[in-house]
């Protein structure tokens, strides 16, 4: 069952208003009132902070701690830290300092998202995010990007975005507007080249790419230093992708196929049932999970784990498909958040005569966050978030991905680390990100609940701070209000 999203006490001063997005392709406006990092210091006293690169439980806890923030920067940390004069204090003994928390598995960056997904991001403390297919041009994420790292804009950083997801032409009936689809071996070519000079950070590669397309693609992407994430395409076996070097898989999707004790057949029955291959693939899914060899899986586990080989499950998602007709997920309190026209076409569909079989993957699949972690092998917290994915909640979601990954074996501390200190370490940017340290970026949740005892406490959100920016309870109420009224007229 879904823990309710709370927000904590505290008794504090009115943070200027907040900005909803609202943008345009060509070319985008924004409705917004511009922000100047602040030099007055803020201070947190007599906190605990959570200290994420602990290696167990017990030595995680920093008691009695001040943290002092200027200027968008931590500027010192530790108990006995002298407080500059004029500083703005905040009194939290109590309460929990935790990293600002990062999704990284969104699709925010579709005409008509921002204004609800920047909101809603910022207002579970989810401050930094991986945007992994989007409608809008690079140029223009790129720009947006820029803006809220500038604080002009206050909205999540986007640690990585990869532009439109690359599919085999063959697979183009429907023609998904956040894809592109290639023909051949130098089409791909081309288009990595391109995405490389339009200012992507990563190549997403899709399910049914063809062999030398797919080594194609990863070759090109190597000779233009830009990794590749995504899928394992049908025709590619996951210890290929991990020895190719594709730096991140998404939703374990092909994972339980290379943990088969029948890997091959099924490899073999997908490549020659395409002409349904939403089904077949679930179908050789079940059967996977129900052949699960586990030497195969220690094997293939390690090699992950030496390769550097990322794994973003994406338990969320695939929790809202296996139990979508289950009251939970249909009437989740949060559903108030989304658009009203979105909310009418989840209601409507998907019509799922199989939810057995997701249910029955998704379960098993689980499992292997626990298996995972304690075979080496690196997670991601993410949600797969955006309105064309049902029943994912931008923001909430990334507290309910925590709490399914402990519930698939992750002790507390190392599913908050999937969160703030793995993204960090992802995108190679721990000099300023990941930890509550000195000079790194002042993104900060404070919480009113310890989310070691409970991982759910991550939702006790007393405040959050953005680029240094301070938002009390109050303020964070009243965005979720300001969503609220917006996704009722939408």
């Amino acid at each position: 069952m879904l823990t309710p999203f709370t927000l904590g006490h505290m008794k504090t001063t009115r943070c200027s208003v907040f900005i909803i997005l609202s943008i345009l392709c060509q070319p985008p406006t924004f409705a917004q009132q511009p922000h100047t990092l602040s030099f007055t210091p803020l201070v947190f006293r007599n906190v605990s902070i959570i200290n994420v690169t602990a290696t167990d439980l017990q030595h995680a806890i920093l008691p009695n701690q001040t943290v002092v923030i200027s200027a968008g920067r931590i500027t010192a940390v530790g108990d006995k830290v002298r407080i500059p004069d004029d500083s703005q204090v905040v009194e939290a003994s109590g309460k929990f300092l935790i990293p600002g928390l990062w999704d990284m598995h969104v699709h925010s960056m579709y005409e008509g998202r921002p204004e609800f997904f920047f909101p809603l991001l910022i207002a579970n403390g989810v401050t930094g995010v991986r945007e992994l297919a989007s409608t809008l041009p690079l140029d223009t994420i790129n720009r947006i990007r820029q803006e809220i790292a500038k604080g002009k804009i206050l909205g999540p950083r986007f640690g990585g975005v990869t532009g439109k997801i690359i599919e085999s032409h063959s697979q183009a009936g429907d023609r998904r507007p956040e894809f592109d689809y290639v023909a051949g071996v130098e089409e791909a070519r081309l288009l990595v080249r391109s995405r490389k000079e339009q200012g992507a950070d990563f190549i997403k590669v899709y399910n049914w790419l063809p062999r030398d397309v797919y080594f194609a693609i990863a070759d090109e992407a190597k000779k233009h230093d830009l990794p590749f994430v995504g899928h394992i395409p049908v025709f590619v076996t996951p210890a290929e992708i991990s020895a190719e070097g594709q730096k991140s898989v998404e939703h374990l999707s092909g994972v339980s196929f290379g943990l088969s004790s029948r890997e091959e057949q099924l490899r073999r029955e997908l490549m020659e049932s395409r002409s349904r291959p939403m089904f077949s693939y679930l179908d050789a899914s079940v059967t996977a999970v129900e052949t699960y060899d586990e030497k195969k899986a220690a094997a293939l586990f390690e090699q992950f784990r030496q390769n550097g080989t990322w794994h973003c499950p994406t338990y969320a998602l695939r929790r809202a498909r296996a139990f979508i007709n289950d009251s939970f997920i249909k009437d989740d309190p949060r559903l108030k958040y989304i658009p009203l026209s979105v909310r009418e076409r989840w209601a409507k569909g998907p019509e799922l005569r199989n939810e057995a079989a997701f249910r029955k993957v998704y379960l098993k699949e689980l499992q292997l966050a626990g298996a995972m972690q304690k075979a080496g092998v690196r997670l991601l917290a993410g949600t797969d978030t955006g309105f064309g994915n049902f029943y994912t909640i931008p923001g909430f979601s990334l507290h309910d991905e925590l709490e399914l990954l402990v519930l698939g074996g992750l002790d507390p501390l190392e599913a908050l680390q999937t969160a703030t200190l793995n993204p960090a370490k992802f995108f190679e940017i721990q000099k300023m990100h990941g930890t509550i340290d000195e000079g790194k970026a002042a993104d900060l949740v404070l919480l009113d609940a310890n989310p070691l005892e409970d991982i759910g406490n991550t939702r006790t959100i007393a405040a959050v701070v953005v680029n240094g920016r301070y938002l009390p309870k109050s303020e964070l109420q009243r965005i979720l209000s300001e969503v609220e009224l917006a996704a009722s007229k939408k």
